[in-house]
């Protein structure tokens, strides 16, 4: 784990899903083509695809300055403090083992708390060589 400071970032998401199986959201996003047009958006600073836990639900996305296409929402992320947490293992029980520690064990005895905002799950690569981290937006604790 590490704390990176990040700059601001305009996401492109797609529309937001009430549902709560994000394993579902991701296999209908890769059998519409949904996947490819994120990826053929996605900033090489950022390159990847994004998971976005809103108070609107589960989103997909990644970082783009492209022109907005028809079908996604526009939402920019301002310059935060994050907690970033590298996913290893096999998907999707070692990142659910790791989201479960974050907020079980890290957050209550950090020195960080979580802020209100979105948290981001980050995934880049193809095939076997994939990465994924949890960012977690936090603040000092005071």
């Amino acid at each position: 784990m590490k704390i990176e400071e990040k700059p601001s970032m305009r996401l492109l998401l797609l529309q937001a899903h009430d549902n709560k199986d994000t394993a579902k959201i991701w296999r209908e996003a890769r059998n519409d083509g949904s996947l490819n047009l994120l990826t053929s958006l996605s900033e090489d600073a950022f390159h990847g695809l994004l998971g976005v836990s809103t108070p609107d639900g589960y989103r997909l996305g990644t970082v783009s300055q492209e022109a907005l296409p028809a079908g996604m929402e526009e939402v920019s992320i301002p310059e935060f403090t994050w907690a970033v947490f590298p996913c290893e293992g096999a998907f999707p029980d070692a990142f659910d083992s790791l989201r479960q520690h974050i907020l079980t064990e890290w957050l209550p005895t950090s020195a960080y708390i979580r802020t209100p905002d979105p948290c981001v799950d980050w995934y880049a690569g193809e095939g076997g060589k994939s990465h994924c981290e949890i960012w977690i937006p936090v603040a000092e604790r005071h």
